[in-house]
């Protein structure tokens, strides 16, 4: 919902509304306020650019997290294949006696069977180099040809799948990128038209409306008599549950992270709760605990919905459970 001017602090759903008014209307009103080409141009194709990028970060996100979900579940088999044949090796060689301890060293079986990527990958190298050496002897403690082949293409499989996963990873967060450039692109394009409309009719004209702005008497101002909206900040909102310790429960290798994704949705108390939005309300922002208010009042009797995930070192969190607030004040 457009409650404000603040072109610049537009969350993305905010952004989508004030660009389809303004790609719907402009013809309307271009030639009252001197709007021509090339802007004319970019004033209406501004919704569709946006609605594309959009859409393009849906994919890629998309694709990034189904790539992902591929290596992890590859990753955890090639560890089960792993155990269970250090299992079944280990059988071989207590049966053959001798100095068990040695080729168990040797093996790299000192330890506890790998279940992360590089970890599992070094101690799959580790065994094959081990393998080949004893084969060459030839010595009768290694396993068969056949599953050490196994062994090897599981490893090859998620060397592969980690490869394309960060592929996708790449062009996600290129996308994200080249959404947030034409963001600012789009912040400078309507910053002009508002300028044209209020030096042309003035900072109470309806037909601001039909651009994506607010008149200044129907701009929602937090704390205002009889507006029904609080003028604490969000993070009020945020502190309630504790952020670090409660709705980033889950985001694992995170501690420490300053930087987070927030996706807040709201309905009337009673309301069912809303799915979480498509869109980040913020994105990519210092500490969430001490986020200001400005351009996101907050209504009383609502229950706000909050998501929230941490970014550290370019990787991205999981998205946290939902966490619920109920404004009273």
């Amino acid at each position: 919902m457009i409650i404000n001017n603040s072109i610049s602090a537009d969350s993305y759903t905010v952004r989508a509304e004030r660009l389809q008014l303004l790609s719907t209307n402009i013809d309307t009103f271009a030639v009252d306020l001197g709007i021509i080409d090339p802007r004319l141009t970019s004033c209406r194709n501004a919704d569709g650019e946006w609605d594309d990028a959009c859409a393009k970060c849906v994919v890629e996100d998309g694709q990034k997290d189904e790539a992902y979900e591929e290596f992890n579940k590859a990753v955890l088999a090639a560890s089960k294949y792993y155990s269970a044949l250090k299992k079944h090796l280990l059988t071989i060689i207590y049966e053959f006696g001798g100095k068990p301890d040695d080729f168990i060293n040797q093996y790299g079986f000192n330890v506890d069977s790998p279940r992360k990527y590089k970890p599992l990958t070094a101690a799959i190298e580790a065994w094959k180099r081990e393998h080949d050496r004893l084969v060459a002897i030839p010595d009768p403690r290694v396993v068969s040809g056949a599953m050490m082949t196994n062994l090897w293409a599981h490893k090859t499989g998620i060397d592969y799948l980690s490869n394309a996963a960060y592929i996708e990873k790449n062009e996600a967060d290129t996308a994200f990128d080249e959404k947030q450039a034409l963001f600012d692109v789009h912040t400078n394009l309507l910053q002009f038209v508002l300028t044209a409309a209020i030096l042309t009719w003035g900072d109470e004209d309806p037909r601001l409306n039909l651009l994506g702005f607010k008149p200044k008497s129907e701009i929602w101002t937090p704390g205002q008599p009889g507006s029904g909206w609080d003028s604490a900040p969000i993070a009020k909102m945020i502190k309630a549950f504790d952020p670090l310790d409660g709705i980033l429960a889950g985001c694992e290798d995170y501690e420490g992270t300053e930087r987070f994704d927030l996706r807040i949705a709201w309905a009337k108390k009673n309301d069912p709760a809303p799915d979480m939005p498509d869109t980040d309300t913020y994105t990519d922002i210092m500490q969430p605990a001490l986020l200001d208010a400005d351009g996101f009042p907050l209504q009383k009797n609502f229950v706000y919905y909050l998501w929230i995930r941490a970014r550290k070192d370019g990787e991205v969190s999981e998205w946290s459970e939902v966490a619920s607030f109920e404004w009273t004040e």
